[in-house]
């Protein structure tokens, strides 16, 4: 009887260690991992140095199923920002920003010596970000205060139109990005 116990034990352990190992085999570690794509990238040359800034995305599977001659393969998309420097391509910092339709960011250019965001997120919003550590400096409540005719004049944007955001040059948002400074921090 313990013999029996023992082996049923023994067994129930390894199928477990195997579904967890298995489990987790399709996640990748945001941190660590390799990009799958660059949604857009830019070059900050300043006062911190040379920085290459890339907005990139990750997908992550969940499952594959085949059927028909198809091979389907389904998940999500996470985003990160990194910061590299070009001296010796080293990584400077890198955060991530979540699944990219739970948390939309669109990277709209580098002014100012920031980087300039606008976020669905409420929290963050329209932002601006140090090149170099990607903190946040410059928050939509700031600009707001210090520009009211802004309270109710920047544009909306809903998760459904995000997409279209997502692909608009930044000369379409921002006639002159490369020379675009918010007026409060010229």
């Amino acid at each position: 009887m313990n013999k029996f116990v023992w082996r049923i034990s023994w067994i129930s352990v390894a199928l477990l260690s195997g579904i967890l190992i298995m489990g987790g085999c399709f996640h990748k570690n945001m941190a660590k991992c390799e990009a799958d794509n660059i949604i857009k990238a830019a070059v900050y040359r300043g006062p911190l140095g040379d920085i290459l800034i890339a907005h990139e995305s990750i997908f992550q599977a969940l499952g594959k199923s085949s059927g028909r001659g198809f091979t389907r393969i389904y998940g999500y998309t996470e985003t990160r920002l990194s910061a590299y420097g070009l001296e010796n391509g080293q990584l400077l910092a890198r955060i991530e920003f979540g699944r990219e339709t739970k948390t939309p960011i669109s990277f709209l250019g580098i002014s100012g010596g920031r980087l300039w965001f606008y976020s669905l997120d409420p929290l963050l919003g329209l932002h601006g970000r140090n090149p170099s550590t990607l903190a946040v400096t410059v928050t939509q409540k700031q600009i707001l205060a210090a520009e009211p005719a802004l309270q109710n004049n920047l544009a909306k944007i809903y998760p459904q139109t995000y997409p279209l955001l997502r692909h608009t040059r930044p000369s379409t948002v921002f006639p002159k990005a490369s020379s675009f400074v918010p007026p409060i921090f010229s």
